[in-house]
């Protein structure tokens, strides 16, 4: 192990409280004093620095005043895989790094904490990030949802991801490190709106008239146009009254479904 860290170095995990009382706000800036500690213990091979250092991260995010940034994320989800990696835990260490990978795919490990050839490295690209997927998850009646500090996102399926429920203000409710078998925890979802057959036809007709009113006016311009053939001139002229007449009737049935549409609307 680097610098003769062993391998063998237990790093249990402690078991924190999902929802436990916050004692103090958390700034992000708190949580990357954090992770820089992590690092200076990882660099120093002090295991137990490292230990308190990383459940300061986890610990703190939890408690969390602001909307982490994907970049943030990243270098979470680093840490705590670097932990996974020491407890021997590969397939979780691939995991999480996956998922730094895809929110910083230009972050690079310095020479100084992780040399070439390190083991570390080679766990940080077992899994292609762009093998991840996200699946959309139901819009909150008040506020927005954020996946590792991409607003109104999918969740990121089959890695950890950092979870936010916030408000229209962008102060967090809830903030959660998800795993991959964990549930999205519950909140008031924004109704789903049935489609609006009215509304949808109201468009289209409306669309349907201007298109039609510009093929009048292209082919009332061919007819005025000097140059245009004397032979074409009767075909044109019919042309132009067909297309604006036939505008006109869309137009007219736009405006009575765009009317009817309105009645329905203000009628739910």
């Amino acid at each position: 192990m680097h610098r003769g860290w062993c391998l063998g170095v237990a790093l249990a995990l402690p078991a924190l409280p999902a929802a436990a009382a916050c004692p103090q706000a958390t700034t992000t800036l708190d949580l990357r004093a954090a992770i820089a500690t992590s690092d200076a213990a990882f660099l120093a091979t002090d295991a137990a620095a490292f230990r308190l250092a990383d459940d300061s991260v986890r610990e703190g995010l939890l408690c969390v005043s602001e909307l982490i940034s994907p970049e943030l994320a990243a270098a979470i989800h680093r840490a705590h895989a670097v932990r996974a990696f020491l407890d021997r835990e590969l397939q979780g260490a691939e995991l999480l790094f996956s998922a730094a990978r895809r929110l910083d795919p230009l972050f690079d490990w310095p020479e100084d904490l992780v040399p070439a050839g390190h083991p570390l490295r080679a766990a940080y690209v077992g899994r292609d990030p762009a093998q991840i997927t996200t699946t959309p998850v139901p819009t909150p009646d008040e506020g927005v949802v954020a996946f590792d500090g991409h607003l109104g996102a999918g969740r990121p399926q089959g890695v950890p991801t950092v979870f936010q429920l916030l408000n229209l203000d962008g102060t967090p409710r809830q903030t959660l490190l998800l795993q991959p078998y964990e549930e999205v925890p519950p909140y008031r979802a924004r109704p789903l709106r049935r489609r609006r057959p009215l509304v949808v036809a109201s468009v289209l007709t409306s669309v349907a008239s201007l298109g039609l009113y510009a093929g009048a006016v292209a082919s009332r311009r061919r007819y005025d146009d000097l140059d245009t053939p004397y032979g074409e001139l009767d075909r044109l002229r019919a042309q132009t009254a067909i297309l604006t007449w036939t505008a006109t009737g869309v137009a007219v049935a736009a405006a009575g479904t765009t009317i009817a549409a309105v009645v329905q609307e203000r009628s739910r």
